[in-house]
């Protein structure tokens, strides 16, 4: 089936403990810039929305370009710590207008308001 792709980034700061990511919910990340493709996503409502349908067993353009730490903001209480990006994804299927009950919306982000 074809699809329609959202997807959610969370940036959280935090650090490894035997293997394991343990988050500092007490660190800000807006020292953090992601840099994303607006070319063929969009963002609204914090969420990225591919900007097309999307086949069976195929993949989306990347939607980052690159994670950026803002050196001015970035003191020594990050000095040791781990940046994690939690990435929520999420699809539905493109036909029968799905993502209206599924995503609570009545128009997709980059599709004209009828």
């Amino acid at each position: 089936k074809c699809v329609y792709v959202r997807v959610s980034l969370t940036p959280v700061w935090g650090y490894m403990e035997g293997g394991t990511f343990v988050a500092e919910p007490g660190l800000p990340v807006d020292n953090v810039t992601l840099s994303w493709n607006n070319t063929d996503w969009v963002y609204s409502g914090g969420y990225y929305y591919y900007k097309g349908i999307l086949a069976a067993r195929s993949t989306t353009p990347l939607l980052l370009s690159s994670v950026t730490l803002v050196g001015s903001t970035t003191d020594n209480k990050y000095q040791g710590k781990v940046l994690k990006i939690e990435v929520e994804a999420e699809a539905v299927q493109a036909a029968n207008d799905a993502y209206k009950t599924e995503w609570a919306m009545d128009n997709l982000p980059w599709m004209p308001t009828p």
